[in-house]
């Protein structure tokens, strides 16, 4: 892996990076707890809208760890038996709606 420092940075995207990720105005340091929890300061939380249970996916990239929030969406996969029974409920529903509206 090549490490950019000002010395040999070949461009001014490059030193714009570099100050970008060493500036400590965009840097805070946490510690990983025993359990490995990291603990986000409160300014961050704040900033980034993060509230607790809130989700984070982690990214490996060429310059470390990267958070991003996320959203987890349930997903339920349904057998064939199961889809049968809702069919059942509906066509009993129908029935249950015919009778009451005089149509049956």
């Amino acid at each position: 892996m090549v490490e950019i420092t000002l010395e040999n940075a070949t461009s001014k995207h490059a030193v714009d990076k570099f100050q970008y990720f060493s500036n400590p105005a965009f840097m805070t340091k946490i510690i990983i707890g025993q359990r490995g929890v990291l603990t986000l300061p409160a300014k961050l939380r704040k900033r980034y809208g993060l509230q607790e249970s809130d989700e984070l996916m982690v990214e490996e990239t060429p310059q470390g760890l990267l958070l991003r929030p996320c959203v987890s969406m349930p997903i339920e996969y349904y057998s064939e038996e199961r889809i049968a029974e809702f069919n059942e409920d509906d066509a009993a529903i129908g029935r249950a709606l015919d009778q009451i509206s005089g149509r049956s």
